[in-house]
């Protein structure tokens, strides 16, 4: 069976991490992937294409720009004749919507929404156009699958049609993300600091809706009682030309103690490194997988409430969303837990995830919906899968 995914970037992020792990526990079970990416030079395409996809990249532009590639995309799907069209968040959503409606496709055609929708303002303005574009359409697409009830609830209050809903949790690969005891030596020395220097960590990218503002504003008072601790903070957008970012450590007298990595692909070798995870969100979180990644890793972890509830009830601490007085005192409490306590709470982590989240589990029901939603090409609504041949472009 052919699945032909729509993206718009194959960057470092939670969904693009997701298809890869689909795709690459895809092997031997039917299925072959095609990745069609609107933006060229993602870091993951090698992963992709390690796992055996076939990965297009339009060498489109950001913004409103990425119109123009339209078309293209449509002719590359014209082209790889698939049996599903399976497409990842919201500007690949309504293109792949647009497309079919023009008959550039007629298989049937899967969404994926990763996030919630509970204050559209923290995205920019020609998100919250596709997004309402999305919910005019989303009659559209065969299934909508969300990554946690959230997610659904607040887009099927803005419009989104409830019939087309499917809930698939995000599945965490617990052979890479696992405890490394030698990892916090080795950070350590990568960031030129002493071995008992504690080690306060967050994962994402920049953006309004992580909430860097408070959780900077929480390590300040952290260090004020540990002078040993450290602010590492991972993802895109997080390094030295972040003017924005630079300033928020600076004046919150902070920038000598915090560490701006920029992306990585090897964040498995960096949670197992950390003292305490935090994830510090103010809102729009659907199922977040660094905190899923970091339980998994044995970390102990300090998030706000913002996020899968489901996944967000196995953090060690949860408080209010922008409260950095609360979320100071949770990160404390953990670093300054016993040692025995730290042990029990990090083990009892890892089975959570295990027993909850497992990427087996979560590639799975990929693959049913995949079985399920291609039988309906036997309809009178689709030709035969047998008999389909290519369609004529627009």
């Amino acid at each position: 069976m052919r699945i032909l995914h729509v993206i718009a970037g194959l960057s470092v992020g939670g969904a693009e991490a997701n298809l890869c792990s689909l795709i690459e526990q895809s092997e031997g079970k039917g299925f072959h992937h095609i990745v069609v990416s609107f933006l060229a030079n993602g870091p993951l395409k090698p992963r992709l294409e390690r796992a055996g996809a076939t990965v297009i990249e339009l060498s489109s532009c950001r913004g409103a720009g990425g119109l123009l590639a339209l078309r293209q995309l449509g002719v590359n799907i014209n082209k790889s004749n698939p049996d599903i069209v399976h497409s990842w968040m919201y500007h690949a959503n309504a293109a792949t919507a647009v497309l079919q409606r023009l008959d550039y496709f007629r298989c049937p055609l899967i969404w994926s929404i990763r996030q919630s929708l509970e204050d559209p303002t923290l995205d920019r303005r020609l998100t919250r156009a596709i997004t309402t574009f999305g919910a005019w359409v989303s009659e559209r697409p065969n299934a909508i699958v969300y990554n946690s009830l959230k997610a659904a609830t607040t887009h099927e209050d803005r419009g989104y049609s409830a019939g087309r809903r499917m809930i698939i949790h995000n599945g965490v690969d617990c052979n890479r993300f696992r405890p490394r005891p030698e990892a916090r030596a080795v950070l350590r020395a990568q960031l030129g600091l002493p071995p008992e220097s504690i080690l306060i960590g967050r994962v994402a990218r920049w953006s309004p809706m992580k909430d860097f503002k408070t959780l900077i504003s929480a390590f300040a008072t952290v260090k004020r009682s540990l002078p040993t601790a450290r602010l590492v903070l991972v993802g895109t957008g997080i390094d030295a030309q972040n003017d924005e970012l630079r300033a928020l450590c600076r004046n919150s007298g902070s920038a000598d103690h915090v560490h701006l990595m920029g992306p990585r692909l090897d964040v498995e070798t960096i949670y197992p490194a950390l003292d305490v995870l935090v994830s510090s969100s103010r809102s729009n979180e659907g199922f977040p997988n660094v905190v899923a990644e970091a339980l998994a890793s044995g970390n102990l972890v300090a998030v706000t409430s913002s996020g899968e509830n489901s996944l967000m009830g196995g953090a060690h601490e949860v408080v209010a969303t922008q409260n950095s007085a609360a979320l100071s005192a949770a990160i404390t409490r953990l670093v300054g837990l016993p040692a025995q306590e730290k042990s029990l709470l990090s083990n009892n982590a890892r089975s959570f995830v295990l027993d909850h989240f497992s990427l087996h589990s979560c590639v799975e029901r990929y693959h049913k919906l995949y079985r399920e939603t291609a039988s309906e090409l036997h309809s009178e609504d689709y030709p035969n899968i047998s008999e389909r041949s290519t369609l004529s472009v627009p």
